[in-house]
């Protein structure tokens, strides 16, 4: 399931490690999993202002998970909103 939802999926430590990247993160990326699993951090993949709201984000899913989005939309390619 984790690999065929056809949206990019990572996994992330309670440090922000990437623990776990599906084929489409790797795809829309451009980055091997063996260049993202375990040696990246998820703000690292984030570019902008964007990369803000995901640290927030994450330190409120620790805290509480319902006071924190369940998902992330960034821009994608062509100006599309990607999961």
């Amino acid at each position: 399931m984790f690999e065929n939802t056809g949206t990019a999926t990572v996994l992330i430590e309670e440090d922000m490690t990437i623990s776990l990247v599906n084929s489409e993160l790797s795809r829309i990326s451009g980055l091997g999993k063996e260049m993202v699993e375990n040696r990246m951090k998820f703000p690292d993949l984030i570019a902008g202002p964007d990369r803000e709201t995901v640290i927030r984000n994450h330190r409120l899913r620790r805290q509480d998970p319902d006071k924190a989005p369940p998902e992330l939309s960034l821009p994608g390619h062509c100006g599309q909103r990607g999961h």
